[in-house]
Protein backbone atom coordinates (compact mmCIF):
# COMPACT_ATOMS: atom_id res chain seq x y z
CA UNK A 1 0.00 0.00 0.00
CA UNK A 2 1.10 3.25 -0.84
CA UNK A 3 2.07 6.20 1.46
CA UNK A 4 -0.72 8.22 -0.03
CA UNK A 5 -3.40 5.45 0.84
CA UNK A 6 -1.84 4.96 4.52
CA UNK A 7 -2.32 9.04 4.76
CA UNK A 8 -6.38 9.28 3.21
CA UNK A 9 -7.05 5.65 5.75
CA UNK A 10 -5.74 7.90 9.00
CA UNK A 11 -7.35 11.21 7.48
CA UNK A 12 -10.51 9.06 6.84
CA UNK A 13 -10.29 7.26 10.32
CA UNK A 14 -9.87 10.70 12.23
CA UNK A 15 -12.36 12.38 10.30
CA UNK A 16 -15.01 9.47 11.64
CA UNK A 17 -13.73 9.85 14.81
CA UNK A 18 -14.49 13.85 14.92
CA UNK A 19 -17.95 13.27 13.68
CA UNK A 20 -18.63 10.88 17.04
CA UNK A 21 -17.45 13.61 18.82
CA UNK A 22 -19.40 16.14 17.43
CA UNK A 23 -22.15 14.00 17.75
CA UNK A 24 -21.93 13.00 20.93
CA UNK A 25 -21.33 16.63 22.21
CA UNK A 26 -24.45 17.65 20.69
CA UNK A 27 -26.26 15.10 23.00
CA UNK A 28 -24.91 16.33 25.28
CA UNK A 29 -25.42 19.98 24.96
CA UNK A 30 -29.17 18.96 24.22
CA UNK A 31 -29.91 18.12 27.71
CA UNK A 32 -28.65 14.19 27.27
CA UNK A 33 -26.09 13.21 30.05
CA UNK A 34 -26.95 9.95 30.80
CA UNK A 35 -23.55 8.22 29.81
CA UNK A 36 -25.48 4.59 29.24
CA UNK A 37 -28.28 6.38 26.80
CA UNK A 38 -25.78 8.31 24.88
CA UNK A 39 -24.15 4.53 24.09
CA UNK A 40 -27.24 3.41 23.41
CA UNK A 41 -28.25 6.30 20.67
CA UNK A 42 -24.84 5.88 18.66
CA UNK A 43 -24.52 2.39 19.03
CA UNK A 44 -21.27 2.34 21.14
CA UNK A 45 -19.94 0.62 24.36
CA UNK A 46 -19.86 2.65 27.59
CA UNK A 47 -16.14 2.41 27.99
CA UNK A 48 -15.81 3.79 24.31
CA UNK A 49 -18.83 6.93 24.94
CA UNK A 50 -16.45 7.58 28.38
CA UNK A 51 -13.43 7.57 25.99
CA UNK A 52 -14.86 10.13 23.88
CA UNK A 53 -16.16 12.82 26.74
CA UNK A 54 -12.90 12.47 28.73
CA UNK A 55 -11.19 13.66 25.26
CA UNK A 56 -13.74 16.40 24.60
CA UNK A 57 -13.28 17.57 28.12
CA UNK A 58 -9.41 17.29 28.80
CA UNK A 59 -9.24 19.49 24.64
CA UNK A 60 -11.95 21.24 26.39
CA UNK A 61 -9.98 22.90 28.93
CA UNK A 62 -6.78 22.77 27.49
CA UNK A 63 -5.16 26.36 27.09
CA UNK A 64 -4.97 27.20 23.77
CA UNK A 65 -3.34 30.30 22.74
CA UNK A 66 -5.82 31.67 20.36
CA UNK A 67 -7.97 31.28 23.22
CA UNK A 68 -10.80 29.60 21.14
CA UNK A 69 -12.20 26.39 22.81
CA UNK A 70 -13.88 24.45 20.59
CA UNK A 71 -15.90 22.15 23.20
CA UNK A 72 -16.29 25.34 24.90
CA UNK A 73 -19.60 23.72 26.51
CA UNK A 74 -17.09 21.04 28.41
CA UNK A 75 -14.80 23.80 30.43
CA UNK A 76 -15.45 22.35 33.64
CA UNK A 77 -17.55 19.21 32.78
CA UNK A 78 -16.53 16.45 34.82
CA UNK A 79 -17.64 12.26 34.24
CA UNK A 80 -19.69 11.63 37.52
CA UNK A 81 -19.05 7.62 37.35
CA UNK A 82 -21.43 6.65 40.89
CA UNK A 83 -24.66 8.43 38.36
CA UNK A 84 -22.81 7.29 35.25
CA UNK A 85 -23.65 11.29 33.77
CA UNK A 86 -21.84 13.72 32.56
CA UNK A 87 -22.10 17.00 34.44
CA UNK A 88 -21.29 20.09 32.17
CA UNK A 89 -20.23 22.35 34.88
CA UNK A 90 -19.32 22.48 38.25
CA UNK A 91 -21.19 26.00 39.76
CA UNK A 92 -19.15 29.41 39.88
CA UNK A 93 -18.21 29.03 43.68
CA UNK A 94 -16.96 25.35 43.16
CA UNK A 95 -14.91 26.18 40.42
CA UNK A 96 -13.89 29.44 42.59
CA UNK A 97 -13.21 26.79 45.84
CA UNK A 98 -11.46 24.46 42.98
CA UNK A 99 -9.26 27.01 41.94
CA UNK A 100 -8.07 28.63 45.45
CA UNK A 101 -7.11 25.12 46.75
CA UNK A 102 -5.32 24.01 43.85
CA UNK A 103 -3.58 27.59 43.80
CA UNK A 104 -3.03 27.11 47.59
CA UNK A 105 -1.36 24.00 47.08
CA UNK A 106 0.77 25.21 44.43
CA UNK A 107 2.26 28.15 46.26
CA UNK A 108 3.17 25.66 49.18
CA UNK A 109 4.35 23.49 47.03
CA UNK A 110 6.90 25.62 45.16
CA UNK A 111 7.88 27.11 48.43
CA UNK A 112 8.87 24.01 50.23
CA UNK A 113 10.91 22.61 46.81
CA UNK A 114 12.57 26.24 47.26
CA UNK A 115 13.65 25.76 50.86
CA UNK A 116 14.88 22.00 49.94
CA UNK A 117 16.63 23.28 47.05
CA UNK A 118 18.80 25.74 49.04
CA UNK A 119 19.49 23.80 51.95
CA UNK A 120 20.60 20.80 50.18
CA UNK A 121 22.83 23.59 47.54
CA UNK A 122 24.08 25.13 51.35
CA UNK A 123 25.07 22.16 52.81
CA UNK A 124 26.61 20.47 49.48
CA UNK A 125 28.38 23.91 48.66
CA UNK A 126 31.74 22.86 50.66
CA UNK A 127 32.44 19.25 49.45
CA UNK A 128 31.60 21.07 45.71
CA UNK A 129 33.17 23.75 45.88
CA UNK A 130 30.11 25.98 45.58
CA UNK A 131 29.12 24.44 42.21
CA UNK A 132 25.80 23.12 44.13
CA UNK A 133 25.28 25.79 45.49
CA UNK A 134 25.06 27.39 42.02
CA UNK A 135 22.65 24.91 40.37
CA UNK A 136 20.32 23.70 43.66
CA UNK A 137 20.57 27.56 44.43
CA UNK A 138 19.49 28.45 40.66
CA UNK A 139 16.58 25.80 41.08
CA UNK A 140 15.50 27.27 44.45
CA UNK A 141 15.26 30.94 43.18
CA UNK A 142 13.02 29.71 40.15
CA UNK A 143 10.82 27.80 42.48
CA UNK A 144 10.60 31.09 44.72
CA UNK A 145 9.68 32.89 41.98
CA UNK A 146 6.83 30.33 40.92
CA UNK A 147 5.58 30.83 44.44
CA UNK A 148 5.48 34.26 43.87
CA UNK A 149 3.54 34.74 40.49
CA UNK A 150 0.97 32.31 41.76
CA UNK A 151 0.54 33.98 45.04
CA UNK A 152 0.37 37.49 42.52
CA UNK A 153 -1.75 35.62 40.17
CA UNK A 154 -4.43 34.59 42.83
CA UNK A 155 -4.25 38.35 44.56
CA UNK A 156 -5.14 39.36 40.91
CA UNK A 157 -8.30 36.78 40.75
CA UNK A 158 -9.49 37.55 43.56
CA UNK A 159 -9.81 40.88 43.21
CA UNK A 160 -11.41 40.63 39.85
CA UNK A 161 -13.55 38.19 41.03
CA UNK A 162 -14.96 39.94 43.68
CA UNK A 163 -15.70 43.23 42.03
CA UNK A 164 -17.21 41.24 39.09
CA UNK A 165 -19.31 38.12 41.00
CA UNK A 166 -19.99 39.75 44.38
CA UNK A 167 -20.27 43.32 43.90
CA UNK A 168 -21.52 42.83 40.28
CA UNK A 169 -18.92 45.52 38.49
CA UNK A 170 -19.03 43.87 35.26
CA UNK A 171 -17.42 46.14 32.72
CA UNK A 172 -13.86 46.40 31.57
CA UNK A 173 -14.35 50.44 32.23
CA UNK A 174 -16.22 50.43 35.29
CA UNK A 175 -13.17 48.35 37.02
CA UNK A 176 -10.50 50.42 35.45
CA UNK A 177 -11.99 53.18 37.72
CA UNK A 178 -12.16 51.17 40.88
CA UNK A 179 -9.31 50.33 40.21
CA UNK A 180 -6.94 53.05 38.93
CA UNK A 181 -5.52 51.49 35.95
CA UNK A 182 -6.13 51.80 32.49
CA UNK A 183 -9.13 49.82 30.49
CA UNK A 184 -6.34 48.07 28.17
CA UNK A 185 -4.16 47.05 31.86
CA UNK A 186 -7.79 45.34 33.28
CA UNK A 187 -8.79 43.37 30.38
CA UNK A 188 -5.34 42.09 29.89
CA UNK A 189 -4.86 41.10 33.44
CA UNK A 190 -8.42 39.51 32.96
CA UNK A 191 -8.02 38.30 29.85
CA UNK A 192 -4.53 36.42 31.11
CA UNK A 193 -6.48 35.14 33.92
CA UNK A 194 -8.81 33.07 31.51
CA UNK A 195 -5.93 32.06 29.26
CA UNK A 196 -4.27 30.55 32.22
CA UNK A 197 -7.64 28.76 33.30
CA UNK A 198 -7.45 30.60 36.50
CA UNK A 199 -11.13 32.02 35.32
CA UNK A 200 -12.24 28.54 34.45
CA UNK A 201 -15.82 29.68 33.37
CA UNK A 202 -15.40 33.40 32.11
CA UNK A 203 -14.94 35.52 29.17
CA UNK A 204 -14.97 38.57 27.94
CA UNK A 205 -17.43 40.20 25.50
CA UNK A 206 -15.20 42.65 23.43
CA UNK A 207 -17.96 44.08 21.43
CA UNK A 208 -19.53 45.29 25.10
CA UNK A 209 -16.36 45.38 27.32
CA UNK A 210 -18.08 42.90 29.44
CA UNK A 211 -17.04 40.12 31.63
CA UNK A 212 -19.53 37.18 31.73
CA UNK A 213 -19.05 34.43 34.30
CA UNK A 214 -20.96 31.25 35.30
CA UNK A 215 -22.49 30.47 31.54
CA UNK A 216 -22.10 27.47 29.55
CA UNK A 217 -20.50 28.82 26.22
CA UNK A 218 -22.30 28.10 23.07
CA UNK A 219 -20.73 26.52 19.64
Amino acid sequence: MSAGANTAIVAAIAAQELRRQKEIYSLVVNGIRDINQISVIKKLSTKATIRYLEKTIREANTYKKNNNRYWSAFVGAYIDEVRSQIVLAASTKELVIITGDYSKMAITVYSVLGWIFLVFGLLLAPITFGITLVVLGGGAASFFVLSHHTKKTMKHFNTYYDLIHTKKINTIQGIAQITQQSPISVENEIQDLINKMVFINARIDKQTGNIIIGELFRL
